[in-house]
């Protein structure tokens, strides 16, 4: 049985930043496919709106005034670490290029697949779905299709190759190993579906769609010329889960700092750029640029900046990874008083069914 309508905020917010996502993947690598001469502007607008919006979206938190008192308080976690981890990944990035992209590549796919089981978990609470076994299974299920998904991209990589060739043959049988279990555990979600009295088709087209996002790889192993299609097999996942992060941004954002409310009145910038959709939009863009200019602008000529500054952009990537565990974690009473109640519809957006 379906449950008519449970959506996480609202059918219209639901529909644009968790459901619809998913296609904009495909519409993406529809046009690299069918329009190969524009395939670099367009996979170069993508990354720039989508990707870096979705990575500049965390650094707003420095700007609210709460949040800084806060972090006063914590300096280590909020302030010191993410300086070491930045230092960390730009010296890596400078003597070992290859490791750096390897551990960004794994930290990129927990943090991605995390955030697809936090979504799930709202759906799964709307739903009134309270097993413990069922969600474990499903957690297990994202986990485990997401790691052999970019696992058997991965092993056509010649760098990755290279880099695990002491242990390749033990890898692959690892890979092969995690795809039964994963048929195992898809098999075991398919019985849990069947027997489950009521079942919203919201929840499950999230599930299946997370289950499946890392699967572009396959495609990019097969027709595989150089890493530029692993480039855009990345892209072509992971634009849902940029979309989805804007998404909540701009609505914890939206409903946060408000004129009547006492963090609109303690972060002026916040509640300013919060309720403008042409600065929001600017400033996307202007971050975006910047991290472009820090990836392509610098002349090959230079061999100690082109090995430098191209990282800043991971050292940024990684420091947002790091500062995430942090601010979505709910289990924490600060983030669950301040972020928590503010996913809710705004005031424009209607939370009929």
């Amino acid at each position: 049985m379906f449950l008519q309508s449970q959506w996480v905020v609202s059918k219209k917010f639901d529909l644009a930043f968790f459901l619809f996502p998913f296609l904009m993947g495909v519409v993406y690598f529809l046009l690299i496919y069918f329009f190969p001469a524009f395939a670099l502007p367009i996979t170069a607008v993508v990354w720039v709106v989508f990707a870096q919006a979705h990575f500049g979206s965390t650094w707003f938190i420095y700007f609210d005034k709460k949040n800084r008192q806060y972090y006063r308080e914590h300096p280590i976690r909020y302030y010191v670490m993410p300086l070491v981890v930045a230092v960390a990944v730009l010296y890596l990035g400078y003597v070992n290029l290859t490791l750096l992209v390897v551990l960004i590549s794994i930290a990129s796919l927990y943090h991605v697949t995390k955030q697809s089981y936090g979504v799930l978990q709202l759906y799964r609470m709307k739903n009134g779905e309270s097993s413990a076994g069922e969600r474990q299974t499903e957690k297990m299920a994202l986990f485990g299709w997401s790691l052999f998904f970019g696992g058997y991209g991965a092993f056509h990589l010649p760098d990755f190759r290279q880099f695990i060739l002491p242990v390749e043959t033990l890898a692959r049988i690892g890979l092969w190993a995690l795809f039964a279990v994963c048929a195992g555990l898809t098999i075991l979600m398919v019985k849990q579906f069947i027997v489950r009295r009521q079942n919203s088709i919201q929840k499950n087209v999230f599930l299946v769609a997370s289950l499946l996002l890392y699967s572009p790889y396959l495609y990019a192993a097969v027709i595989l010329v150089d890493i530029y299609q692993m480039e855009i097999a990345t892209l072509t996942s992971l634009i849902a889960h940029y979309m989805q992060y804007i998404g909540i941004v701009w609505l914890v954002n939206r409903n946060k700092y408000q004129e009547t409310t006492p963090y609109g009145a303690g972060s002026p910038i916040l509640k300013n750029i919060s309720k403008r959709v042409p600065l929001i939009l600017a400033v996307i863009l202007g971050y975006g640029l910047l991290m472009a200019a820090f990836r392509w602008g610098v002349p090959q000529g230079n061999l100690a900046l082109y090995k430098i500054l191209p990282n800043v952009v991971l050292a940024l990537v990684a420091v947002h990874f790091y500062l995430d565990a942090f601010i979505w974690k709910f289990s924490n009473p600060y983030y669950r008083e301040t972020v928590l109640p503010f996913i809710k519809p705004p005031n424009h957006l209607t939370t009929r069914s």
